[in-house]
């Protein structure tokens, strides 16, 4: 990777993970100091290798795949050389970035001191002995749901919540959330114990910096495999409901990692299998929501858990935009506003003190520019989506409209279950789906938002039953 035109050859950044070893009371492994780099390694080279030269004119559709060759330290170069686990993460990263990546790792300098969590000395009253559940913790509403489902098992597993701090602002949301899970004594029988991994780039601006970002999931999956190594664990969790995760293209040029692909099925299927050949030991990531809605999953929020929905982001521009100030048109906040309406908790951000800067509800917003661009990509897709549910074969319409659901259905015997049957559940969740979006639609205060009754109604009524 070589920097862009004008900018230095060298760049700082900031690596802490000695708040990981402190709070598992236990050094951090060499091999798992050595994914921690890697993975901020490759997270910081993402950033700093921009699609394209903001002073060339390209087309949109050419501004996205990149070559990037990246010469990682490492403690053990030898064992990272391992094809099986080169090729990995080679794969891995084409599959979250659309990008061709060429990784070299190389001995790490006898100069550079060990960090501080390699030597944190043991501290046998914070070691986790027994059963403990990993769930990774970002700060959205997702993540929350995932602790309340880990807590809600009334084991007297530990509950560890892991969260990548690259800001301030983001610090300050997660922290909010675990104090007041506690403070409403949602906390029962299950201890909890926060993680975090902070890392940030330093002194660069906005402007030479990739804005996507589309390794950053696994940096955010490294320390979930990490602390669960530390924790004697062979499974850690995400939490991000179905049709966030899987995150269909809302228009036909947003094809590939164009749309998210960081806690895709795939994704995190790669990352299983990667940091079982890297750990030398099986690890398995789970995803708690995955055949839920967001509406469904918001199911589990009772009346305490109030305070703690009110602190959650979910909006696509945190946090470049304060926690307080969602924007309020990104599909993320559509999708939040429609789940939240769908079990009648729509008055929980409204509650609060938000201040979104577009509110659809409202009749004196105006419908223009660059804002309403999303609502029209996300009712072009629940278009799509709406005529493939109502064929003869929704499966297999949806199959033809979204080819890159046979990723999904590829993994069926890791699930346990038959293409057929990963069919049924993809049916049924796309159909759930379509009717929040629809019952959100149906309150804009602007003419032809309603819900299409007809074709929601069919599909609800054929649709399969599956647990």
């Amino acid at each position: 990777m070589e920097p862009s035109a004008g900018s230095s050859e060298y760049f700082e950044y900031r690596l802490d993970d000695l708040p990981l070893a402190r709070s598992m009371g236990a050094r951090l492994p060499a091999v798992a100091a050595d994914a921690i780099d890697i993975a901020a390694a490759i997270y910081l080279a993402d950033r700093l290798a921009p699609r394209f030269d903001r002073g060339l004119s390209i087309a949109p559709f050419e501004r996205w795949s990149r070559r990037l060759f990246l010469a990682i330290p490492v403690r053990d170069p030898y064992w990272w050389r391992h094809p099986a686990i080169r090729d990995g993460y080679e794969l891995l990263l084409a599959f979250l970035t659309d990008d061709d990546w060429h990784l070299e790792f190389v001995r790490r300098s006898p100069r550079l001191n060990a960090r501080p969590a390699e030597l944190q000395r043991p501290i046998d009253l914070l070691r986790v002995d027994g059963p403990a559940v990993i769930v990774l913790h970002s700060g959205g509403l997702d993540s929350v749901l995932g602790l309340v489902e880990a807590i809600g098992w009334g084991d007297s597993a530990v509950v560890i919540p892991a969260s990548v701090t690259t800001s301030s602002r983001a610090e300050d949301v997660q922290d909010g959330i675990l104090a007041e899970l506690i403070r409403v004594r949602e906390i029962q029988s299950s201890p909890l114990r926060g993680v975090r991994l902070y890392t940030n780039l330093c002194n660069v601006p906005r402007s030479e910096q990739e804005s996507t970002q589309r390794a950053r999931g696994l940096l955010y999956l490294t320390l979930g495999a990490v602390t669960a190594l530390n924790a004697d664990q062979v499974r850690f969790h995400v939490a991000e409901h179905g049709t966030g995760a899987i995150n269909l293209p809302y228009t036909p040029d947003q094809r590939g990692a164009r749309t998210s692909k960081a806690v895709h099925p795939v994704t995190l299927a790669r990352i299983s299998d990667l940091f079982s050949l890297a750990f030398d030991r099986p690890m398995e990531v789970n995803n708690l929501l995955l055949w839920e809605t967001k509406g469904e999953s918001c199911q589990r929020l009772s009346e305490r858990l109030v305070p703690v929905v009110q602190l959650t982001v979910s909006c696509d521009r945190f946090p470049r935009r304060d926690a307080s100030n969602p924007c309020g048109s990104c599909p993320s906040c559509i999708v939040r506003a429609a789940a939240l309406l769908a079990v009648g908790q729509d008055g929980v951000d409204r509650g609060s003190k938000r201040r979104f800067d577009f509110d659809p509800t409202s009749a004196g917003m105006e419908w223009e520019g660059r804002q309403i661009l999303p609502l029209h990509s996300m009712r072009f897709q629940s278009g799509s989506i709406r005529a493939a549910l109502a064929e003869p074969s929704p499966f297999s319409a949806l199959l033809d409209a979204y080819p890159e659901l046979h990723d999904v259905v590829d993994l069926h015997e890791r699930w346990l279950q038959t293409p057929s049957e990963v069919g049924s559940r993809l049916v049924r969740l796309y159909g759930a789906y379509l009717r929040e979006l629809d019952g959100y639609f149906a309150t804009f205060a602007q003419p032809g938002w309603g819900p299409a009754a007809p074709i929601a109604a069919l599909t609800q009524a054929r649709l399969p039953a599956v647990g």
